[in-house]
């Protein structure tokens, strides 16, 4: 039996507690700016803990060794972002053990491995002068800014007592680099505003540094810390200012990390990463094998991708097109035919006309339903408050429970229509309900239906007293909404700063949603955000 609150209907596992995207009172979502200061008083600085992407990405950038699914200190997500609760949590005991036992698996890893251990380390071990170049080099790529000379004769003691008590030289770059990965220096993004002041004004707060704005651009685009090219321009001061700071962005989009930033932002702002392992019925969904979810997400995250990075698609066409990159696996799910050569490998189909856009790929209706069944709440829900930044009021203390099927009602549609029946669940589940109700012909796994316990399904929905027939209108609906535009500024610099964008950054917020209005492009939208006056400065730490 289904329970149901006015925020959407409750849901097992992880992630049904979590807080939806809120709306700072600054600003209307919508607003044209007036009477908005023409100044941006930066959000309050702080420390940022790696997110598990963060740490694998940078351990194998760093080592060349995968880590693979190594136990780590769990990611917790605030305000429906894990980048904004990287902000706000530390590690814990049980934390610092894994992080320990991670970071000797990558050292011992990487001197085992001939070719891979001289190609990091440079230099040979036996050589006197070794330990310190090393040290110098590997950390300042590691803690993302130069070792001052204390702490490199620390670490030099820490190889050579090493070497000398195990009696190889390669030790000493085995202990070394096991010890650099689990400093906090490591662990942590300092973010304090170490530069000079950033404005005259009350409450300018100061300007990020140098050696901070390589970490902020590295991991906002390429999802881990910087290479040596934005190292060294952080070392000549070329990232405080415009020219120089703008250079390096669009080399970056410019690159692979462009592929990185999207499917990291989309990842978080469609909450996928539960996509692998949410529990379906296969009772009720034969297809839901255990590997379905996770090629779901992959073939979301590398269709967005593709369209973002490969073909610089305007964003409203995110919700129109039908075209997608599957395995087998998911092809079946769009009852498409798939010419690979193997099962797991991904092609480009065109969906039939009864798919169109992001809404009506298979990944967003599983990811948003229950393991025995839809929810057209979840799924309204999601809508309205991921994608349009609307909020949707806390559930009334007496939630009922959903009717349970039956001849006079053999539809979600017609169950919901008796629960709203309920005043104190109407108002919300209105918000929700005409929006999720037209994704009905997509079942708990993303696959096609026309009929629901025997009865056709209407899928009619409306969304802002804009109606349509079925998920194809709702995509257009969406991609037309005026908050649409603005809601993915917002997403995006919540994703890049850490935090939920405050009243003080309100002018930055409206003038990265005039420009990404203009271009449409997500592309250009990372690299405006990264030039933003909000993004470079910083107010006092909490």
């Amino acid at each position: 039996m289904l329970l149901v609150a006015c925020t959407g209907s409750i849901e097992d596992g992880p992630g049904a507690s979590e807080t939806p995207p809120v709306i700072w009172d600054g600003m209307p979502p919508d607003g044209d700016g007036d009477n908005l200061p023409d100044v941006v008083v930066p959000a309050a600085s702080g420390l940022r803990r790696l997110t598990q992407p963060q740490y694998l990405r940078s351990v194998r950038a760093l080592t060349g060794i995968d880590l693979g699914d190594v136990a780590l200190e769990p990611d917790t997500a605030s305000n429906g972002f894990v980048s904004v609760g990287s902000a706000r949590t530390t590690i814990s005991a049980r934390g610092v053990e894994q992080y320990e036992d991670a970071a000797y698996a990558a050292a011992a890893q990487l001197v085992a491995d001939e070719a891979l251990r001289q190609n990091v380390a440079g230099c040979d071990p036996t050589d006197a002068a070794c330990y310190g170049a090393f040290i110098r080099t590997f950390g300042r790529r590691a803690w993302r800014r130069p070792l001052t000379d204390a702490e490199v004769l620390r670490w030099e003691a820490v190889a050579e007592q090493a070497s000398s008590t195990l009696g190889d030289p390669w030790a000493g770059i085995e202990f070394a680099v096991a010890g650099l990965l689990q400093s906090p220096h490591f662990l942590f993004r300092p973010e304090l505003g170490s530069g000079p002041s950033a404005g005259e004004h009350e409450g300018a707060g100061t300007r990020y540094d140098d050696w901070e704005m390589a970490s902020r651009v590295a991991f906002t685009i390429c999802n881990q810390g910087p290479d040596d090219a934005l190292l060294d321009a952080a070392a000549a001061g070329e990232l405080t200012s415009d020219e120089g700071l703008r250079a390096q962005v669009e080399r970056l989009v410019g690159s692979d990390c462009a592929n990185v930033a999207i499917r990291g932002l989309f990842d978080e702002l469609l909450d996928l990463g539960l996509l692998p392992n949410k529990p379906k019925d296969q009772e009720v969904y034969p297809a839901a094998t255990e590997t379905l979810g996770g090629a779901l997400r992959e073939s979301l995250l590398r269709t967005v991708a593709y369209w973002a990075v490969d073909e610089d698609v305007p964003y409203p066409e995110f919700f129109t097109r039908n075209d997608a990159w599957v395995n087998a696996e998911v092809a079946a799910v769009y009852e498409a035919e798939f010419t690979g050569a193997r099962a797991s490998t991904f092609e480009r189909i065109e969906a039939d006309s009864r798919r169109g856009g992001l809404l009506t790929h298979p990944a967003v209706p599983a990811r948003y339903a229950h393991p025995e069944a839809t929810s057209p709440t979840l799924r309204g829900k999601f809508v309205r408050t991921n994608l349009l930044c609307r909020t949707i009021p806390a559930p009334p203390d007496d939630v009922g429970e959903l009717p349970e099927p039956s001849p006079g009602l053999p539809t979600l549609r017609e169950r919901l229509a008796a629960h709203r029946e309920n005043p104190a669940c109407a108002g919300c589940h209105q918000l929700m309900d005409p929006i999720g109700l037209s994704l009905e012909n997509f079942d708990g796994v993303g696959m096609f239906r026309t009929e629901e316990n025997g009865a056709p399904i209407d899928s009619t929905g409306e969304l802002d007293g804009v109606p349509f027939d079925d998920a194809i209108g709702l995509g257009h609906a969406v991609a037309d909404h005026p908050s649409l535009m603005s809601c993915m500024v917002r997403n995006a610099y919540r994703y890049a700063t850490g935090h939920i964008e405050t009243a003080g950054e309100a002018r930055t917020i409206l003038l990265l949603t005039q420009s990404f209005e203009d271009t449409q492009q997500l592309r250009q939208l990372l690299v405006e955000l990264v030039m933003s006056e909000g993004f470079r400065s910083a107010g006092a730490p909490q």
